[in-house]
């Protein structure tokens, strides 16, 4: 999985690599992995969101594909909710 968080671990200072608060749809043919990245007691984090076609390995169409971050807090404004569901 961390070759499809480039994007959204860019955007967190501190950011050691650990994804949580996983959550996954299924929309249009994709699936949707929404994950939360943050810096362990700092009120800096994001939430990202990576695609995929199918979720069997074994199949030629299975490649996640990272689109990015969908929200970010930072310091001195309100902290994120990572536990809605999308």
């Amino acid at each position: 999985m961390k070759q499809v968080l480039c994007t959204t671990q860019a955007a967190v200072v501190g950011f050691k690599g650990h994804t949580w608060a996983p959550d996954i749809s299924y929309h249009n043919g994709w699936y949707y992995l929404y994950y939360a990245v943050s810096a362990f007691g700092k009120n800096t984090s994001a939430i990202g969101v990576t695609v995929n076609r199918t979720l069997d390995p074994r199949s030629r169409d299975f490649k996640w594909i990272d689109k990015g971050m969908v929200i970010q807090s930072v310091p001195g404004r309100e902290r994120l909710s990572c536990f809605s569901r999308i």
